[in-house]
């Protein structure tokens, strides 16, 4: 749609000699995420968003947002952009958002709910503390203690935190 724009004082008198058209776009939308939906929370995920409308001629500023933070995406072709996912404070799910101008981002699909189309989990990061034996041989069975934070989730699917999970665990591989 089409509109022609008149800039007045007073409502009465034309302040612009030429008119000028001002023209709506459908807004972009993410259809699905691939290769990955999730990664570390220290950032740097590659991910592949699948979608419509990244090519309009007015889009002039294309951005993706993840849940709060702005990243510039790479148009790979009408329908796909890549993007690095930015580092963040707290790992969690997050809504991501496209938007051909950096300023209007497309709606959440299901408003709070999150969508498998267009939400990119963050996980911890897993920090190790203790490892016993550092070293053994190349046959392979050496039994390893290994005691980190981080190797299983410490927030339940609706975001909240399982005060019910240790922070500590003691891993035994063969």
């Amino acid at each position: 749609m089409i509109y022609e724009l008149k800039v007045t004082v007073d409502n009465k008198s034309t302040m612009t000699k030429d008119h000028k058209n001002f023209g709506y776009y459908f807004d972009s939308e993410l259809s699905a995420v691939l290769d990955s939906d999730n990664g570390p929370a220290i950032g740097g995920t590659q991910s592949l968003l699948i979608g419509k409308g990244f090519t309009h001629p007015n889009v002039c500023n294309l951005k993706v947002r993840y849940g709060g933070i702005e990243v510039n995406p790479k148009l790979l072709n009408s329908t796909t952009l890549s993007t690095l996912s930015p580092r963040v404070n707290l790992p969690g799910s997050v809504v991501l958002a496209t938007s051909g101008n950096g300023q209007n981002y497309a709606n959440d699909i299901t408003m709070h709910l999150r969508d498998k189309e267009n939400t990119f989990t963050y996980t911890q990061d897993i920090l190790a503390n203790y490892i016993h034996p550092q070293e053994g041989p190349n046959s392979g069975k050496t039994k390893v203690i290994l005691r980190a934070i981080g190797l299983a989730q410490f927030k339940n699917d609706d975001g909240s935190l399982d005060k019910n999970k240790p922070l500590f665990y003691r891993l035994l591989t063969e």
